[in-house]
């Protein structure tokens, strides 16, 4: 059997508009020992013709794997099962990625003996095809994250803007029904990190673009997360920091929806199916307010570490979130009920409380 260096794993569900960018910019990598692991997720549209499209031209790179529809998370250990490269990189079939993206990688990786390597990314209008740097970085280079704990909350939880040694998912897989992860950084012996956008995430398209009844994955996926670090004994080291996550992740989708109430985006979605995500709102609202009388270790520790800038970087988010949660908390008066959108909507985005 050929040897490859990177395996890429794609899930593909109904994406025929843009699968075809996408798997000219897999074979496009100017790192040849690659393959494609395409898993073909039940897609009822033009998605597999195409894949066998480029598997004819491509048959020794390009691999089809074709599963009833079980969602991305099945797809993606389908995929991971069937691959054989040293590293792994999970790739949305809605993107695309840039030419040296492997190569770079590949070649960070192992000259520095990095298990996780991490990278910045564009995001691209769908729409009109104009591309943002997305601002994120990692403060530290080959670093372990029990040495930097502070470097947790600042790593991505979604698969496709990490770069992964296969070995670091011995005893780990995607759990079904939960779309992120953040349990290869901890595992991680060595986090590497390339100041490069490799990746380029289509914002307008997909589950990340909007907030519905489906958001709750991530307060699913944060339960998962505490529960796989309790069986690890690693809950009480990373608290802090799992509470932060916790926190962020819910205030970014909480206040994309109210400072778009008004936009086309949401205007199918009913209070009945939005019920969930309020009901989990004011939850986190009055359960995590606590947590910021006390969590402010989170950036001393950054402090007596020496590491002020990552510190002092992530302490101004904390600081915001704490103003936010404290004007809920006081707009709050009554539970969720048929008006609680709406009412939320005016006390906290067009009348702000004072």
């Amino acid at each position: 059997m050929k040897s490859f260096k990177v395996s890429i794993i794609l899930p593909v569900y109904n994406v025929e508009k843009y699968l075809s960018a996408c798997l000219d910019s897999l074979l496009a990598q100017t790192l040849e020992e690659i393959e494609i692991v395409a898993v073909n997720d039940g897609s009822t549209d033009g998605s597999l013709q195409i894949l066998q499209a480029y598997q004819s031209l491509n048959p020794e790179k390009l691999f089809i794997f074709s599963t009833e529809n079980h969602g991305v998370s099945r797809a993606r250990n389908y995929g991971f099962a069937h691959s054989h490269g040293e590293y792994v990189w999970f790739v949305d079939s809605d993107d695309f990625v840039e030419p040296d993206a492997c190569r770079l990688l590949y070649e960070k990786a192992t000259a520095d003996g990095n298990d996780l390597v991490l990278f910045r990314y564009y995001n691209v209008d769908s729409e009109t095809g104009i591309r943002k740097e997305y601002i994120a970085s990692c403060h530290n280079q080959n670093f372990h994250v029990a040495d930097k704990p502070y470097e947790l909350p600042a790593i991505s939880p979604y698969p496709w803007i990490k770069f992964i040694h296969r070995d670091l998912f011995n005893g780990l897989c995607f759990p079904e029904g939960i779309r992120f992860e953040d349990l290869l950084a901890v595992k991680a012996r060595s986090i590497g990190y390339v100041d490069q956008c490799f990746y380029n995430y289509r914002k307008n398209v997909g589950f990340l673009s909007r907030l519905t009844p489906s958001t709750l994955h991530i307060r699913n996926a944060i339960i998962f997360m505490k529960e796989e670090m309790e069986k690890l004994g690693l809950f009480e080291q990373y608290q802090t920091e799992l509470d932060f996550i916790a926190v962020r992740h819910f205030f970014y989708r909480f206040w994309k929806l109210l400072t778009n109430y008004e936009t086309d985006q949401y205007s199918g979605l009913g209070e009945q199916s939005l019920c969930p995500i309020f009901t989990s709102a004011t939850y986190w609202a009055v359960a995590l307010s606590l947590w910021f009388q006390t969590g402010n270790d989170f950036f001393h520790r950054g402090l007596q570490r020496n590491d002020r800038t990552a510190a002092e970087s992530l302490d101004k988010e904390l600081q915001a979130f704490s103003q936010n949660i404290s004007q809920l908390s006081a707009c709050r008066d009554d539970p969720p009920g048929k008006n609680f959108l709406p009412v939320l909507w005016l006390c906290l985005y067009r009348k702000p409380c004072s």
